[in-house]
């Protein structure tokens, strides 16, 4: 990825809902779009846009 972030861990924190771990990851500086090579070459083919969106959301809610 371009950006300065671990991948691996920001996507294991996208989906255990960790709003505190994942803004400290870097997660404020993505959008949906930048995901799309991730979900690309998953072995499992996970979608990770909709976790990222879920998890923007709730930071932005304040949860």
């Amino acid at each position: 990825m371009p950006l300065d972030i671990i991948a691996t861990s920001l996507l294991k924190t996208l989906f255990s809902e960790d709003t505190e771990k994942a803004r400290d990851l870097g997660c404020l500086e993505l959008v949906e779009e930048d995901l799309a090579l991730c979900s690309f070459v998953c072995p499992g083919k996970n979608e990770f846009a909709q976790p990222l969106r879920r998890m923007l959301t709730a930071i932005e809610q304040g949860y």
